[in-house]
């Protein structure tokens, strides 16, 4: 339970660490988390073992295995993992792309736990396999439920605000590849476990091009939002919000986190987030399809927030 446990909250630890700009709920997050490990688990586990004895009916054994491993359990762990994505996408902490790396990760890693736990259980009479099989399941193979997962949310996330049909189709997208991930992994694994070694090589080397390539989109991301907080806090400013000297240091998480900077008698910590919420809503409030009039409300409030928080009035017109 252990080795199951906290090498999977220790990664979780750093991708909500990582989010930097507007971090999630730690409760939310959590509970991401913990749906992974038995609601989604729990689920795949009922429907793999009912497709399992049906694929039964119709092969051998050895060929059911190898095709509930590469075909059935992909396609039934990842929707239920993304179930919990689907939920969370409403609420008002699931902004962007970056959000839904932080959910699809927290969900695969939550998945992860159990799925190692189980497989931690089967070799414990032989100590060198038992360590094996940790080290390529933690490094690995749990990590690998993250991608999977983390691209799903990516791609709600990037469809949240925007048009029903971009959303529809940014989310087929999402569940496509990550299936397809998910496949590639456990083929390559079910090759290497019939003695084909030269497959774990290439499913070790695809895994790590993998995770570059997904860890790069999320650091673009989260360098999409620094851009985003200059462009948005910009047009505060110019409008007598916030003081303009404020819009560079709160777009700058090492700045924005220094003590002098901020006025008197101001809560640094409110003000920051405040500030940030407000740049997420303008940004919101203007993508294509975006109706949602509780976003266009809570940006105004936040707007007459940070103006009673600083003591500012609207400049006249000109």
């Amino acid at each position: 339970m252990f080795f199951a446990t906290v090498p999977m909250l220790g990664f979780l630890w750093t991708v909500w660490w990582l989010d930097r700009y507007d971090r999630e709920p730690i409760w939310l997050v959590g509970f991401v988390f913990v749906w992974g490990a038995l609601i989604s688990a729990l689920g795949s586990f009922v429907l793999n073992a009912m497709g399992s004895a049906t694929l039964m009916q119709f092969m051998d054994a050895a060929t059911a295995d190898a095709v509930g491993a590469i075909v059935l359990a992909p396609i039934v762990e990842e929707p239920m993992k993304a179930s919990v994505l689907l939920i969370v996408a409403a609420s008002r902490s699931f902004d962007n792309a970056t959000d839904g790396f932080v959910y699809g990760a927290a969900v695969g890693l939550g998945f992860a736990v159990t799925e190692n736990f189980v497989y931690f259980s089967r070799f414990t009479d032989d100590p060198w396999t038992w360590v094996q099989v940790v080290a390529i399941r933690t490094a690995c193979s749990g990590v690998m439920h993250a991608i999977a997962s983390s691209v799903v949310g990516a791609a709600l996330g990037w469809g949240r605000f925007r048009t029903m049909d971009l959303r529809i189709a940014s989310f087929g997208i999402g569940m496509a590849l990550a299936i397809g991930i998910h496949m590639l992994w456990n083929a390559l694994a079910v090759l290497a476990g019939l003695g084909n070694g030269q497959a774990f090589i290439v499913d070790v080397a695809i895994f790590i091009g993998e995770f570059v390539l997904v860890f790069s989109v999320f650091l673009a991301c989260l360098q999409g939002e620094h851009r985003m907080l200059l462009r948005e806090l910009r047009v505060e400013a110019d409008g007598g919000v916030l003081p303009p000297q404020h819009v560079a240091i709160l777009a700058s998480v090492r700045r924005r986190n220094r003590v002098g900077w901020c006025p008197d008698g101001v809560d640094q910590e409110r003000y920051i987030k405040t500030a940030t919420r407000l740049a997420f809503r303008r940004m919101q409030c203007r993508l294509r399809g975006n109706h949602q009039k509780h976003v266009h409300d809570e940006a105004r409030r936040l707007r007459h927030e940070l103006r009673a928080m600083l003591g500012t009035k609207p400049l006249p017109l000109t």
